[in-house]
């Protein structure tokens, strides 16, 4: 997914955030200390300015992504904060969709599937894997292995790629056999 329109879903960040998909310890550091300095550098930099705009926002929400050490220590409610305020200027159902995850990492999964289910233009998102993949993680969350197994069934008819499609069945699998 691209950064324009407010589709900041990068590395499938709605999937990936709510299955607790953590790096290994190399992929963290792979790149060296100083290109990490410099990525963040990079980050402050697209923050500067008297006012604030969408891609202030973006790079705020990238910033808390990539300075997470786990999933864990991610810091979910200053990027709800950092969401409320892009979908003031996108309110695109992509940016909406991204802002439920943190709405049901800060507030819960019952939370999380109100405002799924009351993003403006729902309908754009019927052919978008990740909506239904998110529904079925905060299904799953919430102890229903049959409405997660029916969401993740969507998502995997939807998924275009090799490796969604194969993540997709593992969820799926994992629901019938009544693990997590």
């Amino acid at each position: 997914m691209s950064w324009s329109g407010g589709s900041i879903a990068f590395c499938n960040l709605s999937t990936c955030c709510l299955t607790k998909v953590t790096k290994p310890p190399a992929a963290k550091t792979s790149c060296g200390k100083n290109s990490a300095r410099k990525r963040m550098s990079h980050l402050r930099e697209s923050a500067a300015g008297a006012e604030i705009s969408e891609y202030h926002l973006q790079a705020g929400i990238a910033a808390c992504h990539a300075t997470a050490i786990n999933y864990e220590s991610t810091d979910w409610a200053r990027i709800l904060s950092l969401y409320d305020r892009l979908i003031e200027f996108d309110d695109s159902p992509v940016v909406a969709l991204n802002r439920a995850v943190a709405v049901a990492n800060v507030h819960g999964p019952e939370m999380g599937l109100q405002t799924l289910r009351a993003i403006h233009d729902r309908e754009k998102l019927d052919s978008y894997y990740l909506f239904y993949a998110v529904m079925g993680e905060l299904e799953v969350r919430l102890d229903n292995r049959e409405g997660a197994s029916k969401q993740f069934r969507k998502a995997f008819e939807l998924a275009e790629t090799k490796s969604e499609r194969a993540f997709l069945l593992k969820r799926l699998q994992l629901c019938i056999d009544g693990g997590t």
